[in-house]
């Protein structure tokens, strides 16, 4: 009889392993999906040039900041949804064509994201980008600036629905439309609030948008396991297992990015401002973030917006599933898939600059008469 139990113990703990231990089920790139044609001719019409990737670093800060710092006019804070202090940085043109509003990625900052708000404005619009908090200037729920914690996924929504509504909006001029470019989790935040509020912009980009989080060849279940347990036992706040605090460690390679040049501003940023060196999350914003990515599956099909959604061929923070899947089931959304590039497509060499932005201000151009 014992036996029998010790049997039927050990077949039920083979089980639970080899479940923990099952793949996630592969969804197939859209058939719709196109790939960026990195040898195209230019096709903006601009009258203005792309940043050389020679002497980036020193062309950001000594000449794009400056740039603008001159044209910021609003650098300041507003009331969450809970009435903590959240940043924020406005740019607003007389007579833009439109307005778009940056949802920047985990562990980002407003300035990380200087060089396309230089090529938007250089177009001809308006821009406004929020600090989520966790992030940058905003506020935080713990003194380690290298970790992003939170309570719920929720938070970022209705913060991002309070800036629509208290900053952004504000600051519109007459029926000038609203157009939307997010960033990893940005993305997750900004697909969750446009299938609540598919009226409120005209159109989007989602770049390598968050809808499944990848963990490093770790199965989902089993990094779902690891995750709960994690939480169950008191260790919700603290770094996911492999993390920890910021190091100025000059690590290229192990970035999310290809363009060495563009990486090394982003390495002279952190290391000479504390406020961005947020380089981790903790298991509760893990989990967080794993139910913000099911919610979006569950609900794609409310999804209206018309969108174009870059997938990064090299991807090691999201995964390619959630987005095929997302792109199957949404309305108005097309795939470009970016080959031979890590997650932050915009810090690519300008071999993919160049035709990837040519697409997205084409794009953004095409929505502003209709």
């Amino acid at each position: 009889m014992i036996k029998k139990i010790l049997l039927t113990i050990l077949a039920i703990f083979l089980i639970f392993v080899v479940y923990l231990c099952l793949p996630e089920k592969k969804v197939a790139t859209p058939d719709s999906a196109i790939t960026l044609d990195s040898d195209a001719p230019p096709s903006y019409n601009k009258d203005f040039e792309y940043l050389s990737e020679s002497n980036y670093a020193d062309t950001m800060f000594n000449k794009v900041n400056p740039y603008l710092d001159e044209l910021c006019t609003n650098d300041s804070y507003f009331a969450g949804y809970d009435g903590e202090s959240l940043h924020y940085k406005n740019y607003i043109q007389n007579g833009s064509k439109a307005h778009v509003v940056f949802v920047h990625g985990f562990t980002d900052y407003a300035d990380k994201y200087n060089e396309l708000i230089y090529y938007f404005l250089k177009n001809g619009y308006s821009v406004s980008i929020m600090e989520h908090r966790g992030h940058g200037y905003s506020h935080r729920y713990t003194d380690d600036l290298s970790k992003v914690t939170i309570k719920s996924f929720d938070e970022y929504t209705t913060d991002f629905d309070t800036f629509i509504e208290t900053i952004v909006k504000p600051s519109l001029h007459d029926d000038e439309k609203l157009f939307a470019f997010a960033h990893s989790m940005g993305g997750a935040i900004a697909t969750l609030y446009m299938i609540d509020h598919p009226d409120t912009f005209d159109c989007a980009i989602l770049n390598a948008p968050m809808m499944e989080v990848e963990f490093a060849g770790i199965p989902n279940n089993l990094a779902n396991f690891i995750v709960n347990f994690s939480i169950t036992f008191g260790m919700k706040d603290n770094y996911i297992i492999g993390f920890g605090p910021f190091s100025d460690e000059y690590d290229f390679e192990g970035h999310s990015v290809n363009s060495e040049e563009r990486y090394k501003y982003i390495y002279e940023l952190q290391t000479n401002d504390k406020n961005y060196q947020t380089t981790s999350g903790s298991y509760i914003w893990i989990r967080e973030a794993i139910d913000a990515t099911n919610k979006i599956k569950k609900n794609a099909s409310k999804y209206t917006v018309d969108t174009l959604l870059f997938q990064a061929s090299d991807d090691t923070i999201v995964g390619p599933n959630g987005q095929n899947y997302f792109v199957n089931h949404a309305s108005n959304v097309s795939m470009i898939v970016v080959k031979n590039t890590k997650h932050s497509i915009f810090y690519a060499g300008n071999d993919v600059i160049y035709p990837y932005m040519d697409t997205i201000l084409n794009f953004y151009d095409s929505h502003i008469d209709n």
